[in-house]
Protein backbone atom coordinates (compact mmCIF):
# COMPACT_ATOMS: atom_id res chain seq x y z
CA UNK A 1 0.00 0.00 0.00
CA UNK A 2 0.70 3.82 -0.77
CA UNK A 3 -0.34 7.30 -0.56
CA UNK A 4 0.19 9.02 -3.64
CA UNK A 5 0.45 13.27 -4.68
CA UNK A 6 -1.24 14.09 -7.92
CA UNK A 7 0.82 12.37 -11.14
CA UNK A 8 2.55 10.15 -9.08
CA UNK A 9 2.19 6.55 -9.98
CA UNK A 10 -1.59 5.20 -8.78
CA UNK A 11 -2.83 8.60 -8.39
CA UNK A 12 -6.60 9.40 -8.91
CA UNK A 13 -7.41 11.28 -11.55
CA UNK A 14 -7.59 15.32 -10.01
CA UNK A 15 -6.95 14.22 -6.32
CA UNK A 16 -4.96 15.90 -3.95
CA UNK A 17 -3.97 12.71 -2.83
CA UNK A 18 -5.00 9.23 -3.18
CA UNK A 19 -4.18 5.26 -1.54
CA UNK A 20 -5.68 2.19 -2.97
CA UNK A 21 -8.96 2.84 -1.09
CA UNK A 22 -9.40 6.33 -1.25
CA UNK A 23 -8.98 9.84 -2.47
CA UNK A 24 -8.87 13.45 -1.41
CA UNK A 25 -10.76 15.75 -4.20
CA UNK A 26 -11.82 19.25 -4.05
CA UNK A 27 -15.17 20.30 -4.22
CA UNK A 28 -17.02 23.55 -4.54
CA UNK A 29 -18.20 23.14 -0.83
CA UNK A 30 -14.90 21.82 0.05
CA UNK A 31 -12.70 18.56 0.06
CA UNK A 32 -14.62 15.21 -0.77
CA UNK A 33 -13.34 11.94 0.48
CA UNK A 34 -14.04 9.41 -1.79
CA UNK A 35 -14.01 5.71 -1.51
CA UNK A 36 -12.21 3.99 -4.26
CA UNK A 37 -13.45 0.28 -3.69
CA UNK A 38 -15.18 -1.63 -5.12
CA UNK A 39 -16.75 1.23 -6.65
CA UNK A 40 -16.12 5.03 -6.86
CA UNK A 41 -18.79 6.49 -4.33
CA UNK A 42 -18.12 10.27 -1.81
CA UNK A 43 -18.36 9.30 1.34
CA UNK A 44 -18.11 12.24 3.14
CA UNK A 45 -17.45 15.95 2.52
CA UNK A 46 -15.17 18.42 4.77
CA UNK A 47 -16.69 21.94 4.68
CA UNK A 48 -15.40 25.63 6.00
CA UNK A 49 -12.96 28.01 5.23
CA UNK A 50 -10.30 25.54 4.09
CA UNK A 51 -7.91 27.51 1.34
CA UNK A 52 -5.28 26.67 -0.70
CA UNK A 53 -3.37 23.59 0.66
CA UNK A 54 0.54 22.95 0.35
CA UNK A 55 1.85 19.48 -0.02
CA UNK A 56 5.18 18.72 2.62
CA UNK A 57 7.97 16.34 1.81
CA UNK A 58 7.74 13.46 2.73
CA UNK A 59 10.43 10.30 3.17
CA UNK A 60 8.37 7.47 1.51
CA UNK A 61 5.13 6.37 0.00
CA UNK A 62 2.99 6.03 3.22
CA UNK A 63 1.32 9.40 4.01
CA UNK A 64 0.99 12.75 1.91
CA UNK A 65 0.67 15.84 3.91
CA UNK A 66 -1.17 18.43 3.06
CA UNK A 67 -1.02 22.27 5.32
CA UNK A 68 -2.86 25.50 4.54
CA UNK A 69 -4.71 28.28 7.24
CA UNK A 70 -8.08 26.31 7.32
CA UNK A 71 -6.16 22.69 8.29
CA UNK A 72 -3.31 20.41 8.50
CA UNK A 73 -4.05 17.04 6.69
CA UNK A 74 -2.33 13.31 6.75
CA UNK A 75 -3.72 10.91 4.06
CA UNK A 76 -2.18 7.57 4.84
CA UNK A 77 -1.42 4.58 2.52
CA UNK A 78 -4.53 2.68 4.76
CA UNK A 79 -7.05 5.09 3.15
CA UNK A 80 -6.79 7.24 7.17
CA UNK A 81 -7.07 10.60 6.97
CA UNK A 82 -5.98 13.26 10.06
CA UNK A 83 -7.59 16.30 9.87
CA UNK A 84 -6.48 19.00 12.58
CA UNK A 85 -8.75 21.65 12.60
CA UNK A 86 -7.21 25.07 12.23
CA UNK A 87 -11.08 27.18 11.60
CA UNK A 88 -14.31 25.54 12.57
CA UNK A 89 -15.16 22.38 10.19
CA UNK A 90 -18.05 20.52 9.39
CA UNK A 91 -17.69 17.12 8.46
CA UNK A 92 -20.56 15.87 6.29
CA UNK A 93 -21.79 12.38 6.10
CA UNK A 94 -23.01 12.00 1.99
CA UNK A 95 -24.17 8.35 2.66
CA UNK A 96 -27.48 7.16 2.95
CA UNK A 97 -28.94 3.96 4.09
CA UNK A 98 -26.30 2.40 5.80
CA UNK A 99 -26.66 -0.95 7.20
CA UNK A 100 -24.68 -0.44 10.27
CA UNK A 101 -23.92 2.25 12.51
CA UNK A 102 -22.34 2.22 15.55
CA UNK A 103 -21.51 5.59 18.16
CA UNK A 104 -19.17 4.09 21.43
CA UNK A 105 -17.62 6.12 23.66
CA UNK A 106 -13.80 5.29 23.57
CA UNK A 107 -12.15 3.53 26.73
CA UNK A 108 -10.91 6.28 28.87
CA UNK A 109 -12.90 9.03 27.99
CA UNK A 110 -10.99 9.91 24.85
CA UNK A 111 -13.72 11.16 22.54
CA UNK A 112 -15.90 8.11 20.37
CA UNK A 113 -15.89 6.13 17.55
CA UNK A 114 -18.18 6.26 14.72
CA UNK A 115 -18.73 3.57 12.05
CA UNK A 116 -21.01 3.46 9.47
CA UNK A 117 -21.07 0.62 6.99
CA UNK A 118 -22.55 -1.27 4.12
CA UNK A 119 -22.52 -4.29 1.70
CA UNK A 120 -19.54 -1.88 -0.29
CA UNK A 121 -17.82 -0.62 2.26
CA UNK A 122 -18.27 2.63 4.60
CA UNK A 123 -16.08 4.63 7.21
CA UNK A 124 -14.74 5.14 10.90
CA UNK A 125 -14.62 8.57 12.47
CA UNK A 126 -12.59 8.92 15.65
CA UNK A 127 -13.53 11.87 17.12
CA UNK A 128 -14.31 14.13 19.98
CA UNK A 129 -17.87 14.26 19.60
CA UNK A 130 -20.49 11.68 17.80
CA UNK A 131 -21.95 12.52 14.57
CA UNK A 132 -25.52 14.14 14.57
CA UNK A 133 -28.01 13.97 11.57
CA UNK A 134 -25.27 13.23 9.64
CA UNK A 135 -23.17 16.16 11.00
CA UNK A 136 -19.99 16.20 12.72
CA UNK A 137 -18.25 19.68 14.28
CA UNK A 138 -15.12 19.98 14.03
CA UNK A 139 -13.55 23.02 16.63
CA UNK A 140 -10.17 24.53 16.07
CA UNK A 141 -7.36 22.64 17.51
CA UNK A 142 -9.44 19.78 17.00
CA UNK A 143 -8.56 16.17 15.46
CA UNK A 144 -10.35 13.77 13.88
CA UNK A 145 -9.45 10.51 12.35
CA UNK A 146 -11.21 8.76 9.23
CA UNK A 147 -10.84 5.61 8.10
CA UNK A 148 -12.44 4.84 4.41
CA UNK A 149 -12.87 1.08 3.87
CA UNK A 150 -11.86 -0.91 2.21
CA UNK A 151 -8.63 0.36 2.05
CA UNK A 152 -7.18 -2.39 -0.06
CA UNK A 153 -8.11 -5.19 -2.48
CA UNK A 154 -8.12 -8.48 -1.08
CA UNK A 155 -5.47 -10.96 -2.26
CA UNK A 156 -6.73 -14.01 -4.50
CA UNK A 157 -4.34 -16.26 -3.24
CA UNK A 158 -5.71 -15.99 0.15
CA UNK A 159 -9.59 -16.53 -0.39
CA UNK A 160 -9.47 -20.62 0.40
CA UNK A 161 -6.82 -20.48 2.86
CA UNK A 162 -7.88 -22.89 5.63
CA UNK A 163 -5.92 -22.35 8.88
CA UNK A 164 -4.66 -24.28 11.74
CA UNK A 165 -3.70 -23.93 15.19
CA UNK A 166 -1.95 -26.10 16.93
CA UNK A 167 1.54 -26.42 19.75
CA UNK A 168 -1.23 -26.06 22.57
CA UNK A 169 -0.12 -28.34 25.09
CA UNK A 170 -3.30 -29.25 26.64
CA UNK A 171 -4.99 -31.73 26.58
CA UNK A 172 -2.37 -33.46 24.48
CA UNK A 173 1.20 -33.24 26.82
CA UNK A 174 3.27 -33.59 23.91
CA UNK A 175 1.46 -31.15 21.23
CA UNK A 176 4.28 -28.24 21.65
CA UNK A 177 6.62 -30.04 19.01
CA UNK A 178 3.36 -31.68 16.97
CA UNK A 179 4.93 -35.34 15.69
CA UNK A 180 4.77 -36.35 12.11
CA UNK A 181 1.45 -38.09 12.22
CA UNK A 182 -0.42 -35.33 14.14
CA UNK A 183 1.24 -32.72 11.31
CA UNK A 184 -0.46 -35.36 8.33
CA UNK A 185 -3.55 -35.26 9.86
CA UNK A 186 -3.50 -31.15 9.83
CA UNK A 187 -2.48 -31.14 6.43
CA UNK A 188 -5.54 -33.03 5.06
CA UNK A 189 -7.34 -29.69 6.44
CA UNK A 190 -5.26 -26.89 6.59
CA UNK A 191 -2.48 -24.66 4.43
CA UNK A 192 -1.55 -22.72 7.17
CA UNK A 193 -0.01 -24.33 10.48
CA UNK A 194 -0.44 -21.44 13.43
CA UNK A 195 2.49 -23.25 15.96
CA UNK A 196 1.39 -21.55 19.38
CA UNK A 197 3.72 -20.09 22.11
CA UNK A 198 4.96 -23.37 24.10
CA UNK A 199 7.99 -24.69 21.80
CA UNK A 200 9.98 -21.39 23.06
CA UNK A 201 12.25 -21.27 25.88
CA UNK A 202 10.63 -19.38 28.72
CA UNK A 203 13.24 -16.85 29.83
CA UNK A 204 12.15 -16.28 33.22
CA UNK A 205 9.24 -17.74 35.01
CA UNK A 206 9.04 -15.06 37.32
CA UNK A 207 7.07 -13.32 34.70
CA UNK A 208 4.09 -15.53 34.63
CA UNK A 209 1.14 -13.69 36.15
CA UNK A 210 0.36 -14.51 40.10
CA UNK A 211 -2.86 -14.72 40.03
CA UNK A 212 -3.73 -16.53 37.15
CA UNK A 213 -4.58 -20.17 35.73
CA UNK A 214 -0.95 -19.20 33.58
CA UNK A 215 0.96 -19.02 37.26
CA UNK A 216 1.52 -22.47 36.53
CA UNK A 217 2.26 -22.75 33.11
CA UNK A 218 4.93 -21.79 30.99
CA UNK A 219 4.96 -18.14 29.48
CA UNK A 220 7.42 -17.88 27.04
CA UNK A 221 4.97 -14.90 25.30
CA UNK A 222 6.98 -12.68 27.64
CA UNK A 223 10.17 -13.74 26.08
CA UNK A 224 12.57 -10.51 25.37
CA UNK A 225 14.57 -13.29 23.47
CA UNK A 226 13.22 -16.19 21.55
CA UNK A 227 14.77 -19.36 21.17
CA UNK A 228 13.26 -22.87 20.58
CA UNK A 229 13.78 -25.07 23.86
CA UNK A 230 14.33 -28.16 21.02
CA UNK A 231 15.87 -26.31 18.32
CA UNK A 232 16.49 -29.76 16.58
CA UNK A 233 12.73 -30.91 16.64
CA UNK A 234 11.66 -27.41 16.11
CA UNK A 235 13.69 -27.37 12.97
CA UNK A 236 12.40 -30.78 12.30
CA UNK A 237 8.80 -29.64 12.38
CA UNK A 238 9.13 -27.07 10.20
CA UNK A 239 10.63 -28.82 7.93
CA UNK A 240 8.06 -31.56 8.09
CA UNK A 241 5.35 -28.80 7.53
CA UNK A 242 6.55 -27.59 4.49
CA UNK A 243 7.19 -30.67 2.59
CA UNK A 244 2.88 -31.47 3.59
CA UNK A 245 2.24 -28.64 1.58
CA UNK A 246 1.45 -26.15 4.22
CA UNK A 247 3.15 -22.49 5.28
CA UNK A 248 4.63 -22.23 9.01
CA UNK A 249 4.20 -19.48 11.08
CA UNK A 250 5.19 -19.64 14.93
CA UNK A 251 3.32 -17.17 17.61
CA UNK A 252 5.32 -14.38 18.85
CA UNK A 253 3.49 -11.88 20.95
CA UNK A 254 3.82 -8.21 20.28
CA UNK A 255 1.72 -7.46 23.27
CA UNK A 256 3.47 -9.20 26.00
CA UNK A 257 7.30 -9.78 24.67
CA UNK A 258 9.90 -7.57 26.79
CA UNK A 259 12.28 -7.05 23.63
CA UNK A 260 13.22 -3.50 23.53
CA UNK A 261 13.12 -3.89 19.63
CA UNK A 262 10.76 -6.46 18.83
CA UNK A 263 11.72 -5.36 14.72
CA UNK A 264 14.85 -6.23 15.54
CA UNK A 265 14.05 -9.15 17.04
CA UNK A 266 11.85 -10.60 14.23
CA UNK A 267 14.68 -9.66 11.65
CA UNK A 268 17.01 -11.63 13.68
CA UNK A 269 14.59 -14.99 13.94
CA UNK A 270 14.07 -14.42 9.94
CA UNK A 271 17.54 -14.43 9.85
CA UNK A 272 18.16 -17.63 11.33
CA UNK A 273 15.09 -19.53 10.61
CA UNK A 274 13.48 -17.91 7.25
CA UNK A 275 9.53 -18.31 8.88
CA UNK A 276 6.72 -18.23 6.30
CA UNK A 277 5.15 -15.27 8.35
CA UNK A 278 4.16 -14.91 11.98
CA UNK A 279 1.55 -15.35 14.22
CA UNK A 280 1.12 -12.46 16.03
CA UNK A 281 -0.97 -12.54 19.77
CA UNK A 282 -2.11 -8.65 20.06
CA UNK A 283 -0.24 -5.25 19.56
CA UNK A 284 1.01 -3.14 22.42
CA UNK A 285 0.66 0.68 22.46
CA UNK A 286 -1.94 3.22 20.91
CA UNK A 287 -3.63 3.25 17.73
CA UNK A 288 -0.61 5.45 15.64
CA UNK A 289 2.40 2.96 17.72
CA UNK A 290 0.19 -0.21 16.10
CA UNK A 291 0.21 0.82 12.60
CA UNK A 292 3.58 2.29 12.97
CA UNK A 293 4.76 -1.78 13.86
CA UNK A 294 2.62 -3.26 11.42
CA UNK A 295 3.88 -0.62 8.78
CA UNK A 296 7.74 -1.81 9.58
CA UNK A 297 6.73 -5.23 9.77
CA UNK A 298 5.49 -5.71 6.50
CA UNK A 299 8.56 -3.85 5.30
CA UNK A 300 10.40 -6.01 6.82
CA UNK A 301 9.35 -8.77 6.26
CA UNK A 302 8.01 -8.48 2.18
CA UNK A 303 4.92 -8.72 0.64
CA UNK A 304 4.78 -12.50 0.77
CA UNK A 305 5.16 -13.54 4.36
CA UNK A 306 2.10 -14.39 5.75
CA UNK A 307 1.02 -11.80 8.44
CA UNK A 308 -1.67 -13.48 11.22
CA UNK A 309 -2.95 -10.80 13.55
CA UNK A 310 -5.00 -11.29 16.67
CA UNK A 311 -6.57 -8.36 17.04
CA UNK A 312 -9.45 -9.18 19.24
CA UNK A 313 -9.69 -6.00 21.12
CA UNK A 314 -7.88 -4.11 18.82
CA UNK A 315 -6.38 -0.70 19.64
CA UNK A 316 -9.66 0.45 21.16
CA UNK A 317 -10.14 -2.26 23.38
CA UNK A 318 -13.28 -2.96 22.20
CA UNK A 319 -14.69 -5.98 20.24
CA UNK A 320 -17.32 -4.24 18.97
CA UNK A 321 -15.02 -1.24 16.99
CA UNK A 322 -12.55 -3.11 14.38
CA UNK A 323 -9.78 -0.54 12.77
CA UNK A 324 -9.57 -1.08 8.81
CA UNK A 325 -6.27 0.76 8.43
CA UNK A 326 -4.79 -1.15 10.96
CA UNK A 327 -5.84 -4.28 9.90
CA UNK A 328 -4.81 -3.76 5.93
CA UNK A 329 -1.25 -4.58 6.74
CA UNK A 330 -2.08 -7.79 7.83
CA UNK A 331 -2.81 -10.90 5.74
CA UNK A 332 -5.33 -13.03 8.42
CA UNK A 333 -6.99 -11.19 11.25
CA UNK A 334 -7.96 -13.27 14.26
CA UNK A 335 -10.86 -11.87 16.57
CA UNK A 336 -13.41 -13.30 18.99
CA UNK A 337 -11.75 -14.19 22.53
CA UNK A 338 -12.57 -11.03 24.05
CA UNK A 339 -16.22 -11.47 23.21
CA UNK A 340 -19.02 -9.72 21.53
CA UNK A 341 -19.45 -6.56 23.18
CA UNK A 342 -22.86 -6.76 23.36
CA UNK A 343 -23.40 -7.28 19.47
CA UNK A 344 -25.92 -10.31 18.20
CA UNK A 345 -23.50 -13.24 16.66
CA UNK A 346 -24.88 -12.24 13.08
CA UNK A 347 -23.61 -8.49 13.40
CA UNK A 348 -20.08 -9.27 15.06
CA UNK A 349 -19.33 -11.72 12.43
CA UNK A 350 -20.04 -9.44 9.76
CA UNK A 351 -19.04 -6.00 11.08
CA UNK A 352 -16.73 -7.40 13.73
CA UNK A 353 -15.15 -10.04 12.64
CA UNK A 354 -15.44 -10.19 8.27
CA UNK A 355 -12.64 -8.36 6.45
CA UNK A 356 -14.87 -8.43 3.15
CA UNK A 357 -15.05 -5.28 2.47
CA UNK A 358 -13.68 -3.96 5.18
CA UNK A 359 -10.48 -4.60 6.09
CA UNK A 360 -9.46 -6.29 2.54
CA UNK A 361 -7.73 -8.55 5.22
CA UNK A 362 -9.18 -12.42 5.63
CA UNK A 363 -11.38 -11.93 8.77
CA UNK A 364 -11.10 -15.19 11.48
CA UNK A 365 -13.17 -15.93 14.01
CA UNK A 366 -11.83 -16.99 17.42
CA UNK A 367 -14.81 -18.84 18.07
CA UNK A 368 -14.12 -19.88 22.01
CA UNK A 369 -14.16 -16.66 23.29
CA UNK A 370 -17.61 -15.67 21.57
CA UNK A 371 -19.59 -18.41 20.42
CA UNK A 372 -22.66 -17.34 23.45
CA UNK A 373 -21.92 -20.38 25.40
CA UNK A 374 -21.83 -19.62 28.68
CA UNK A 375 -18.25 -20.99 29.09
CA UNK A 376 -15.55 -20.15 26.48
CA UNK A 377 -14.37 -23.44 26.25
CA UNK A 378 -12.22 -24.75 22.88
CA UNK A 379 -14.91 -26.21 21.37
CA UNK A 380 -15.98 -27.87 17.46
CA UNK A 381 -17.81 -25.31 16.17
CA UNK A 382 -21.67 -25.97 15.43
CA UNK A 383 -23.33 -26.43 12.20
CA UNK A 384 -25.18 -22.88 12.73
CA UNK A 385 -22.04 -21.36 14.00
CA UNK A 386 -19.87 -22.02 10.64
CA UNK A 387 -23.13 -21.13 8.17
CA UNK A 388 -23.11 -17.69 10.12
CA UNK A 389 -19.55 -17.41 9.64
CA UNK A 390 -19.20 -18.34 6.37
CA UNK A 391 -22.39 -16.03 5.60
CA UNK A 392 -20.42 -13.49 7.27
CA UNK A 393 -17.23 -13.84 4.86
CA UNK A 394 -15.38 -15.22 7.77
CA UNK A 395 -13.27 -18.19 8.04
CA UNK A 396 -12.24 -20.44 11.75
CA UNK A 397 -9.40 -21.68 12.38
CA UNK A 398 -9.10 -25.59 13.27
CA UNK A 399 -7.49 -27.42 15.87
CA UNK A 400 -7.03 -31.09 16.36
CA UNK A 401 -7.85 -31.26 20.05
CA UNK A 402 -10.98 -29.58 20.35
CA UNK A 403 -13.63 -30.82 23.08
CA UNK A 404 -15.82 -32.63 21.45
CA UNK A 405 -13.49 -33.79 18.47
CA UNK A 406 -13.88 -36.99 16.85
CA UNK A 407 -17.29 -37.58 14.81
CA UNK A 408 -17.96 -33.70 15.89
CA UNK A 409 -14.55 -32.61 14.42
CA UNK A 410 -14.84 -34.70 11.29
CA UNK A 411 -18.77 -33.32 10.26
CA UNK A 412 -17.00 -29.74 10.94
CA UNK A 413 -14.16 -30.57 8.51
CA UNK A 414 -16.30 -31.48 5.49
CA UNK A 415 -19.30 -28.81 6.31
CA UNK A 416 -16.66 -26.07 6.92
CA UNK A 417 -14.27 -26.97 3.89
CA UNK A 418 -17.27 -27.34 1.25
CA UNK A 419 -18.76 -24.24 2.65
CA UNK A 420 -14.99 -22.20 2.37
CA UNK A 421 -14.85 -23.88 -1.29
CA UNK A 422 -17.90 -22.14 -2.69
CA UNK A 423 -17.55 -19.14 -1.04
CA UNK A 424 -13.78 -18.47 -2.23
CA UNK A 425 -14.79 -19.00 -5.61
CA UNK A 426 -17.75 -16.55 -4.85
CA UNK A 427 -15.61 -14.02 -3.58
CA UNK A 428 -12.98 -14.22 -6.53
CA UNK A 429 -15.64 -13.95 -8.91
CA UNK A 430 -17.24 -10.57 -7.01
CA UNK A 431 -13.36 -9.27 -7.14
CA UNK A 432 -13.02 -9.98 -10.71
CA UNK A 433 -16.16 -8.44 -11.62
CA UNK A 434 -15.68 -5.38 -9.87
CA UNK A 435 -12.05 -4.72 -11.56
CA UNK A 436 -13.39 -5.61 -15.11
CA UNK A 437 -13.21 -2.50 -16.93
CA UNK A 438 -16.98 -1.21 -17.73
Amino acid sequence: MQAARPSEPGAAAGALASSEGASLERHDLGLEIVGRLPRSRALLRLEGAIGALAPRPQSDRLDVVLEGDGLRLVFGAESRLRVEARCPLVLRDLGSGWSHRLDRRLRGGAGFASLRSDEAGGHLLLAARAPEAGRLRIDVGETVEIQVFPPRRTALDLLGLRIAHEGRPHPHPTAAIPDDELVARVAEHADVFALHAYFWREEDPRRRPRWSRYRFRRCPWFNARHEPEDPRAFERLMTTVRARGMRFLPYLSPRYSTAPDLLAEIGRLQARWSFDGFYLDGLRGGLDQQIDFMRGLRRLLGPEALIYLNASAGPFADPAIPCPALDAWADLVLRGDAGRAGLDRTTFLREAVSGWRRSGSIGLWCHYGSSGLPLPLDRVPSPADVEAALAAHVRIWRRSFWLGGGRRLALFDAAYERGLEQLARAERAAILAAEAPG
